[in-house]
C-alpha cells in the first residue's frame, strides 16, 4: 500500500477524469488508521527530491501526523535548508491539492501548522 501512495500524486497530476481526486479522502483515512503504512511513506518522502511529488505527499501525509515529532522536525529541516540556499527565489512546486503553483516553503509550513 505505501508504494501505491508514494505513486499517488503522480496519479494526481495526470489525472483528467477525476477519478483520482475522488480518491483523496480514502488515502487520508488510511494513513491516519494504518501507522505501518504512515511510517512507509514518510520514509519515501525523505527520499523524494521532485519538489511537485514532494508538496503533494506531504499535503495527503500532514492530517495524520501533524503531531508526530520525526514530521515536524523533517519540516523544520526542510524550511531550514530552504531559507539557507543562494537562491533568490524558493523553490516552487506545483500543489496539485490546491491546484495552485506555490513555494514549496509555504506548503511545508501549511502543512505542518494547519490542522485538517
Amino acid at each position: 500500500m505505501a508504494s501505491y501512495l508514494v505513486l499517488y500524486p503522480g496519479k494526481l497530476m495526470h489525472d483528467h477524469f477525476r477519478e483520482a481526486r475522488d480518491g483523496i479522502v480514502a488515502v487520508r483515512t488510511r494513513l491516519r488508521s494504518d501507522r505501518e503504512c504512515r511510517e512507509a511513506v514518510f520514509a519515501e518522502l525523505k527520499q523524494i527530491t521532485d519538489p511537485d511529488i514532494l508538496v503533494a505527499l506531504t499535503k495527503l501525509l500532514a492530517p495524520a501526523m501533524q503531531n508526530e515529532t520525526a514530521f515536524r522536525a523533517w519540516i523544520s529541516e526542510r524550511v531550514r535548508a530552504e531559507r539557507a540556499s543562494d537562491r533568490l527565489l524558493g523553490e516552487l512546486a506545483f500543489d496539485v491539492l490546491a491546484n495552485v503553483c506555490r513555494p514549496v516553503e509555504f506548503v511545508l509550513l501549511e502543512a505542518v501548522l494547519t490542522r485538517s
